[in-house]
């Protein structure tokens, strides 16, 4: 039972680093275009 609720938990905050790393990536992705659009 506990080891069930622990998983759990570890299964979500694993999922919680995978989006905040997503969205850090996307976010770099977006400055990138931004600066190239504003520099041309």
């Amino acid at each position: 039972e506990v080891r069930v609720v622990s998983n759990k938990a570890g299964s979500r905050l694993a999922a919680d680093w995978r989006l905040k790393d997503a969205l850090r990536e996307l976010g770099r992705a977006a400055s990138v275009l931004f600066r190239a659009r504003s520099a041309s």
